[in-house]
């Protein structure tokens, strides 16, 4: 099977890597949002949706998967969080990828105002979480939803 860090090891090789409980997390984020993210990286996926990125998978240690979905870019995030309801603005925030340093080269991150707040981010701005619940896949799959229409206008 090789070690967890082999450079090219495949999406269901990688997931085998997880505990059980993340496995069906997984497995079911897979079914509800109908994704199937490819390799760009070791330990790392993504899922693009006309030739655009909507989210990546990255494998960080052997219990652990995370996403990152990118919801608008800065320019437009007013715009689509003011369609969402007050709980997915809620997601959204309590999620939000925060820069926490780690490239000395950022200082304190990219500044954005969302929605009339001040943010530091690593470069736009995206939700980031690190095994998501049930009830966090139910919120990840609306936003995937709302990221593909949106997708789709920008292709016209």
């Amino acid at each position: 099977m090789g070690s967890y860090l082999d450079s090219k090891k495949s999406f269901e090789e990688t997931a085998l890597l997880l505990p059980q409980n993340q496995q069906e997390n997984l497995r079911l984020f897979l079914e509800i949002t109908k994704t199937k993210p490819k390799w760009y990286a070791t330990n790392n996926f993504k899922y693009s949706y006309n030739g655009i990125s909507v989210y990546r998978l990255n494998f960080t240690e052997k219990d652990t998967w995370r996403i990152n979905l990118t919801v608008e870019k800065a320019g437009n995030i007013d715009e689509v969080l003011l369609l969402l309801s007050k709980p997915f603005q809620d997601f959204f925030f309590t999620n939000l990828r925060r820069c926490k340093q780690c490239n000395p080269a950022h200082g304190n991150g990219k500044r954005i105002i969302i929605l009339d707040n001040e943010y530091f981010v690593c470069a736009e701005p995206e939700i980031q979480i690190c095994n998501p619940t049930v009830s966090d896949i139910e919120m990840l799959y609306e936003v995937i939803n709302l990221r593909k229409n949106n997708i789709k206008l920008i292709k016209k």
